[in-house]
């Protein structure tokens, strides 16, 4: 095996580099777990979910309804 050292500068080039060669990933974003709450609260008229699931007990009992 061949192993090619590189100075700082060339390492910093090297990570520049393939950082924009990079694709990017084909198909739609990833659904994330924040916007599928969303989603549903706002399905049900909820449009501040996140003070309410501050409240712990008032958060189990909304949960359970669902």
């Amino acid at each position: 095996m061949l192993y090619v050292w590189m100075t700082a500068a060339e390492q910093n080039k090297h990570n520049y580099m393939n950082t924009f060669n990079n694709k990017r990933p084909v198909g739609r974003p990833r659904s994330r777990w924040k916007g599928e709450i969303q989603k549903e609260c706002m399905e049900m008229g909820i449009t501040n979910w996140e003070e309410l699931a501050k409240d712990r007990t008032e958060w189990k009992r909304f949960v359970k309804l669902t």
